[in-house]
């Protein structure tokens, strides 16, 4: 059974092309991304733009968000991105952490749950303060 994480882009980004995950330089996001490192097998990347990245995958900056699209947007969105994400040979035995906020998890999840896959989003609830302390709480050696 593997932990696979999949962490919400930033909109603090770096300048010039780079690795999608060092492209993003948000507090919030290099939290995630240690949280994501540290206690799954595998992480991608939730990207407006680009829809799913693996982190090495070498990217330009862009301005888009997903707080920026309607809802009929961010379906569509969801909707690639849940194909994208059934292409990554995902088993329902997996479990599936979500490091992002709710914009980014509300077409995704209800699917996935239909489908059985275990899901986990240890963020919920939490404002960005809450989040980056216990990011920074879990991730500390």
């Amino acid at each position: 059974m593997a932990r696979i994480a999949f962490v919400a882009e930033s909109s603090v980004q770096q300048k010039g092309s780079t690795q999608a995950e060092h492209l993003y330089r948000s507090t919030l996001f290099q939290r995630r991304r240690s949280y994501a490192i540290k206690t799954c097998s595998a992480w991608y990347i939730l990207s407006t733009q680009h829809r799913l990245l693996k982190p090495d995958t070498v990217i330009q900056p862009y301005d888009t968000t997903l707080r920026h699209l309607d809802d009929t947007a961010r379906f569509n969105w969801a909707q690639v991105v849940l194909q994208l994400m059934f292409q990554l040979s995902i088993k329902t035995y997996d479990t599936l952490i979500f490091l992002a906020n709710p914009a980014y998890l509300h077409h995704l999840v209800p699917v996935l749950q239909a489908r059985r896959y275990e899901i986990e989003t240890p963020l919920a609830g939490m404002n960005v303060v809450k989040q980056i302390q216990w990011l920074t709480e879990v991730t500390q050696p």
